[in-house]
């Protein structure tokens, strides 16, 4: 088998393998459901009332009229930050304005966050309080795990490179 048939060979393999594992990550019941999925998912898991769903979707839908918002006046700071950085003469004050302007409506965007997050725990009866902590501590730990998994990934390619330019100096010598 020449070098180009086993390279081939050994990317399909690896790509069949990487979605054999998202299968046996997600297990044969995790169905993507288009937009919402997680939220979806929490409230199945919750057992949330129909009213207590028409509550979160409300607030949602508010909390992303909102966002849009911020995200726009973000976008024409931004444009308007790129804009002083490519005159001849920087306006130091202005820039000055434009990133405490960005640095506000980031905080706003931080408390409003705070403020639904704490709607949505009074909306929940002690129960559903309780499983919603644990579900909020299982996803904590599955994120640590998949950052502690990218961090060894990250060391191992880093080893790999290292050896083979240990092997490459050596040889070169």
């Amino acid at each position: 088998m020449n070098s180009f048939s086993k390279t081939t060979v050994a990317a399909a393999l690896l790509a069949t393998s990487g979605l054999l594992s998202s299968v046996v990550i997600a297990g044969p019941e995790h169905k993507h459901e288009g937009k919402n999925h997680q939220q979806k998912m929490l409230f199945k898991k919750l057992e949330l009332s129909e009213e207590q769903q028409a509550q979160v979707k409300a607030e949602r839908e508010q909390k992303l009229a909102l966002k849009k918002q911020s995200q726009e006046k973000l976008r024409n700071i931004k444009k308007e930050v790129r804009e002083l950085m490519q005159a001849e003469v920087l306006d130091k004050s202005r820039l000055d304005t434009l990133l405490q302007q960005e640095a506000s409506i980031k905080a706003e965007r931080m408390a409003q966050q705070h403020a639904s997050s704490k709607k949505f725990q009074a909306m929940l009866t002690d129960e559903q309080a309780a499983r919603h902590a644990v579900i909020k501590e299982q996803m904590q730990a599955k994120r640590q795990l998949i950052k502690e998994q990218r961090q060894d990934r990250r060391d191992a390619r880093k080893a790999r490179k290292e050896a083979l330019q240990e092997r490459l100096h050596n040889r070169s010598e």
